[in-house]
């Protein structure tokens, strides 16, 4: 934030007085010093005509939030390797070893909620978890729920976890639950070998994970893949229909 923006909150705050910083910006912003000078940050993005109304609900408590951020938040530019290469090491939610100031996929609410794995299965392509989700505070809400995979161990460079399905509940009253069914295909779970130009899904175990954020499991499974799948993509680039070539092209 402008050095400005910096000095109003710090004096808001050394007066005693509850600091609600409302930020709207495009995308992550440096707030590592505004968790000092703040009670609370409210992400509102670019909000557009109804961005006034859907803030003040929010902080009133009119409207329970249950949105989660689709990017991760960093401590600071220092928690980043330099821009010198394209390598995805270091980055991202899937990369990232260290503890991010606000992980992908995190999101408060005004309520709590509890998490069980009630089946989970590989149905020949089909992957597939129920989750059972019970509101456990005193407000009701809605709640997004993540599933991230594990790979085994391999010749490749394996991601830390990434995001393969999700869903959200309905507004569920306090104790009341829902039972939500997540899928994705097997070959999701598969990792490209850039040497043999194809999609590689190793045998082995695969770790299961529900979570409230990239940062936040609460429930885990492993499943088996018994047999390894490749799947080449050397003609991904190749027209999937017939192209019509205009007699003047071809003079």
């Amino acid at each position: 934030l402008p050095a400005i923006q910096r000095e109003i909150l710090r004096a808001l705050k050394s007066a005693g007085k509850k600091v609600v910083l409302v930020n709207c910006s495009g995308s992550a912003v440096a707030l590592s010093p505004e968790m000092q000078s703040c009670d609370a940050i409210l992400q509102a993005w670019y909000p557009g005509q109804e961005g006034g109304t859907a803030v003040a609900e929010v902080l009133c408590g009119d409207f329970n939030p249950c949105g989660k951020l689709p990017v991760t938040f960093y401590c600071d530019d220092a928690q980043l390797p330099p821009f010198d290469e394209y390598r995805m090491e270091g980055r991202t939610y899937r990369y990232l070893r260290e503890a991010p100031l606000f992980p992908f996929g995190h999101g408060l609410s005004y309520t709590t909620f509890e998490y069980a794995v009630e089946e989970a299965a590989i149905d020949g392509d089909r992957c597939r978890m129920k989750v059972s989700v019970k509101n456990t505070g005193k407000v009701a809400g809605r709640e997004a729920v993540q599933l991230y995979v594990k790979a085994p161990k391999g010749g490749m460079d394996k991601p830390v976890k990434e995001l393969k399905a999700f869903g959200k509940t309905r507004l569920l009253k306090p104790g009341e639950s829902q039972t939500l069914t997540l899928e994705w295909n097997v070959m999701d779970m598969a990792s490209f070998n850039e040497k043999s130009s194809s999609w590689e899904l190793a045998k082995g175990e695969y770790q299961w994970m529900v979570a409230a954020s990239s940062a936040d499991v609460r429930c885990t499974t492993v499943q088996k893949v018994a047999k390894a799948r490749k799947q080449k993509v050397h003609d991904a680039m190749r027209a999937q229909v017939p192209v019509a070539v205009h007699p003047m092209v071809k003079r």
